[in-house]
């Protein structure tokens, strides 16, 4: 495991080259796809790599995902803070191999990046059933969707259903190492939560899809399917999640997409992390450079599909909370 001082140092060295205020905004005000592909390349996002225009800005952003993951795996001083940032691709990449096991499709179009499992070896081993190597809640998912398939009773929702609740079943035992984690943990489970009840209204069918770990109760999950929502108002006005509940209500009463609640879900752990910027116990530093890391990557491309689509007005709205310099 390296050395945590060493890591961290990393880290903070690092920082420079994260966007901030300044470049963000510069990027936006530009107006010109163009001319924020140059602020890009002012920070050397991407690693270097040549395109030919501003439409092929995703190249830069999986390339600069690529060379976060190569960093964790290289320096992260952690093997718990490891795998609570790199299993999201394990279990993405499952999902997608179980799919194309019986829909024969070509699973390379819907993998990602190797988490903390090799995909072609992960490939190799769901083809031919062989699960031993898995951890706990990926194998049972795994088996699961086996068994759907052939009663064929297999839908999209359904085995992904599974693999939500397998991915955060095994994210809680890696939480629980780490206090910071093991908030920003709750925060996604919750989200998940009040996002699936307010979906679905139907307690009978979303309570199977209820993820534990989190404030969230089952009683406060049943309410959210069935009560209505001025009582939900003012039930979750003391919550843990009180921000996070209204807005989601508030979407819900109208009718419109949970867009507001999720962007304030996904950006959790960076407002959370932000209140200790200065701390240095532990491995806080280099956790903190890698949810900053994520949130740069996710507004690049919110703001170059901004730009190049004509939305330069709306585009700060959808930004997400991010390293202010």
């Amino acid at each position: 495991m390296t050395n945590a001082v060493y890591s961290n140092a990393r880290a903070r060295s690092l920082e420079k080259s994260l966007f901030g205020a300044e470049r963000i905004n510069r990027m936006i005000d530009s107006g010109d796809p163009a001319e924020a592909m140059k602020i890009l390349a002012e920070v050397n996002f991407g690693g270097g790599i040549a395109v030919a225009s501003a439409n092929d800005f995703e190249i830069l952003t999986n390339a600069e995902e690529k060379n976060l993951i190569a960093f964790i795996k290289e320096a992260c001083p952690s093997e718990s803070l490891k795998a609570f940032l790199l299993k999201k691709y394990d279990y993405h990449n499952a999902e997608a191999l179980i799919k194309s096991k019986y829909l024969k499709t070509d699973s390379e179009k819907f993998t990602v990046e190797n988490g903390l499992l090799d995909k072609d070896e992960m490939r190799e081993k769901i083809m031919s059933d062989d699960y031993r190597d898995f951890p706990e809640p990926m194998k049972k998912a795994l088996a699961e969707c086996d068994a759907e398939f052939a009663a064929s009773k297999a839908s999209g929702a359904s085995i992904n259903a599974k693999f939500i609740k397998a991915f955060f079943a095994d994210m809680a035992d890696i939480a629980k190492k780490n206090g910071k984690l093991s908030e920003i943990y709750k925060a996604k489970v919750d989200s998940a939560n009040i996002s699936t009840a307010l979906r679905t209204r139907n307690f009978a069918v979303a309570k199977q899809d209820y993820l534990y770990g989190g404030t969230i109760t089952l009683s406060e999950f049943k309410a959210l399917n069935e009560e209505q929502f001025d009582v939900l108002k003012t039930k979750f006005r003391f919550s843990p999640r009180a921000e996070m509940a209204a807005s989601a209500i508030k979407a819900a009463e109208k009718k419109i997409p949970l867009s507001e609640f999720e962007k304030e879900a996904d950006e959790f752990a960076v407002s959370y992390l932000l209140r200790f910027r200065y701390a240095t116990e532990g491995v806080l530093p280099f956790m903190q450079y890698c949810f900053y890391k994520l949130a740069d990557i996710a507004n690049v491309r919110i703001i170059m599909v901004g730009l190049l689509n004509g939305f330069g007005d709306n585009i700060k709205s959808r930004l997400r909370t991010f390293y202010a310099g």
